[in-house]
Order: C-alpha cells, then structure tokens, then sequence
C-alpha cells in the first residue's frame, strides 16, 4: 500500500438503499495521514515453489485472496502464527473465500536450503502506506479517510483488519503525475504519535475514533455536510496537501453517476488550477480522501486518477463515507 487507476485506486459493493445524507457539521481534513494496519488472519499473496516442487498450498487449492484463519484449530493472526504450527505431517487449513469458510488438507514440503517446512505460499499480515483525511465528526469523535478500502496489491482484496491506526505524517517529496504512470506523495510517518484507532477498512474508506479533535485552518467552523442530491456538474475545489499545508485546489465536476445505493466512482473530477497540476500533474497517489468541497459544502472525496491522464479521476459521494461510519458505530 505505497499510496492508495485502467483507474487506479488511491473498491466493492453493499446492497443498501440509502437517502441522502442528513445534514451535520463536520470538520474536513486534506492533511495526509500515515495508514498502518494488521490483518484478521494471514491473507495469500502469492504461491512459490519449496525446493523446485510445485507449492503444495497451490495444489491444495488455495488462490491469491484467501484469507487463512485456522491452522489444526489453531487460530492464526500473523505468517508467524502459520509457520510455527507447521511439521512434516498434513495439516488442516481453515480459510475463507469471498466470506464463505472453507477447509483443506495440505502436507508441508520440506525446503533443505531453510532446513524448515512450507506450503509454498505468500502471505501477508499487514499494510502500510500514506493516504489523506476526509472529514472528522467533532460530535461523535470519529473520523472517515481515503474514500476506498485498503487492499492487497497482489490479489485484489480488500484486507481483512483486526486493528491499526492512523499517524502522523510528515510528507518528503511529489512524484509527479505522467500518463500512463500515476505519481505519489512520498512521506514517513511515527507510530507513536497515533491521530486515531481503524476500526472499519470498506470499500468506501476506513473509519475509526480520533484520539483528539481535529482541525482545518481553512474551515475551522467546519463545513456542512451535503448529499449527492445538492451536488452539481461544474466547479469546486479540493482540500489537499502537497507540501504547501492544506490548501483548496480548483477542479470541475464533469460527471456525477445516478445512484441510489452505495457504488464506487460516484463522480468524475477534473483538476484544473495551474498550482496543484504544476506541482503533481493532478492527481497522485497518496491524495486518495481528499474532501471535495462544493458551494460550500462538504460533498465527497477523491478516490481514483486515470492512469492516462492524471489530470482525471473519481470521487465517491459523501453519503457513502457516512452511512458506512455509521454502520461501524453501530456494530
């Protein structure tokens, strides 16, 4: 997860009906956050062979995406908890599949080069990696960023998370930009300094409680959060950070997608100030969150850039981000 497009996410679906969203207050974000997650069980990436044999996690059955969780009833929660249950004897793997559990028999291979046993399979357990913040509620203490899910860049997924949490971050340099190549904003980022918890990584971003208030020195009174019903095709702004602080950036409205339940590349964007296109060639990796801000009010964030013009890319409606938190909260 190096930031967050042929669009390329800077994903997924729920079969809600939702009316706009209620009007409420809200502080926008713009400033870039350090993302770090871990994972709910050992997600597969991959699959390698274990001394020139076929990986017998492959000829099991198991596929980039799978989510183990139980190995010989032992849970698993980190690569480190599946490698130290593994022998030479066939074990039983308990996995999921597109929220489905499943279950199968693999016998580890023997690889004389580590003097250990493998099933030949990648896996990760955790993520990192920059994004930006939409909004944070001062009434509940929660906060919405990235407008997308965090997923795996081998197979596709989105991440399964049993904790993490967002940093601060300290951006380093600009990428800019090219067709056919997305930039990104580069940055480190402290664990120590924890801005809030992750509690929720959907397809509409990831939601959780700040630690403390939030503020943005552009909108210190916040901005009122509108519906994709208010919304029009024409100009407004996006609140972002490119190593100038947070400023409003100009673009235009040139789509806006008809839905009534909530789906991924609500709007498409144009970036058309001179300063942010000088700086980034429009949008970049890394501003995926940043909020879109039109007629005053508070309407979505950005999400994706065309790979073939950075200068273009998607938002999602704001009245996603929201009936996503509150789900969260109410779970």
């Amino acid at each position: 997860m190096r930031g967050f497009s042929k669009a390329a996410a800077l994903l997924g679906a729920m079969a809600l009906s939702i009316s706009a969203a209620s009007a409420q207050m809200l502080i926008p974000g713009g400033f870039t956050v350090g993302v770090a997650v871990s994972t709910r069980g050992a997600v597969v990436a991959g699959a390698s062979d274990v001394a020139g044999a076929p990986s017998p996690a492959r000829l099991a059955g198991l596929r980039p995406g799978d989510v183990i969780t139980e190995i010989d009833g032992f849970p698993v929660e980190s690569a480190a908890d599946l490698a130290r249950e593994l022998s030479g004897d066939r074990c039983t793997l308990t996995y999921q599949r597109n929220g489905e559990i499943r279950r199968v028999h693999v016998t580890p291979a023997f690889d004389r080069q580590t003097g250990g046993y493998k099933l030949g399979v990648l896996v990760r357990d955790s993520a990192a990696g920059i994004g930006t913040l939409t909004y944070y509620d001062p009434e509940s203490g929660g906060y919405g960023a990235l407008g997308h899910a965090i997923t795996d860049g081998d197979a596709g997924v989105v991440l399964p998370i049993r904790g993490g949490g967002i940093y601060e971050n300290a951006l380093l340099g600009v990428e800019k930009g090219q067709s056919g190549r997305p930039g990104e904003l580069t940055g480190q980022f402290v664990r120590e300094s924890a801005l809030g918890s992750i509690e929720e990584n959907s397809a509409y971003g990831i939601f959780g409680q700040a630690a403390g208030e939030m503020e943005n020195s552009l909108y210190p009174q916040g901005l009122e959060a509108a519906g994709r019903d208010k919304m029009r095709t024409g100009s407004a702004g996006i609140l972002c950070d490119v190593g100038q602080g947070i400023r409003e950036y100009a673009c235009e409205i040139v789509r806006l997608e008809k839905q009534n339940s909530p789906a991924m590349r609500s709007f498409t964007i144009r970036v058309t100030d001179e300063a942010l296109l000088k700086i980034t060639g429009g949008i970049v990796q890394g501003m995926s969150g940043s909020p879109v801000v039109q007629d005053g009010f508070l309407v979505g964030a950005v999400t994706h850039v065309y790979v073939d013009d950075p200068a273009m890319g998607y938002g999602v409606y704001l009245d996603w981000m929201l009936e996503t938190a509150r789900q969260a909260q109410a779970a």
